[in-house]
């Protein structure tokens, strides 16, 4: 999935990235592995691999986060999932991912509190290409 930053938004004062393109694949039956690329808006590299079990559950990060972080990936149905990022036991950002019914777009629509500790919404729309 690639990411469509004209269909995208942010908060004011926020930035989207540049380019991020994702892509997932079943490890096995239980664990599915995602792999993002990408330039963040500060030029730097977006490189980062996400695991986590099908029906749900603790996500891997490599390369692990800086922070004490934890993030669970909760299915809701096929197609509609939720990831809840906690710091310190402080739940800093939860998304809503929803995969349209022809499995072409995903939605994700990010609630969050940056590291300034202001809060942020987001919407950010990738296309299968």
């Amino acid at each position: 999935m690639k990411l469509n930053v004209a269909k995208s938004k942010t908060t004011p004062g926020m930035s989207l990235p540049k380019e991020q393109t994702d892509v997932c694949r079943e490890l096995d039956e239980n664990q599915i592995e995602c792999v993002s690329k990408g330039i963040n808006a500060d030029g730097s590299a977006i490189d980062l691999t996400i695991s986590f079990p099908r029906q749900g559950g603790m996500v891997k990060l490599q390369p692990p986060p800086p922070q004490i972080m934890s993030y669970v990936e909760t299915l809701v149905k096929p197609g509609e999932w939720y990831a809840t990022f906690m710091m310190n036991g402080v739940q800093i950002l939860l998304i809503h991912k929803v995969l349209s019914k022809d499995g072409r777009t995903i939605r994700s629509t990010i609630t969050g509190v940056g590291l300034d500790g202001k809060p942020y919404d987001q919407i950010l729309v990738a296309d299968k290409q």
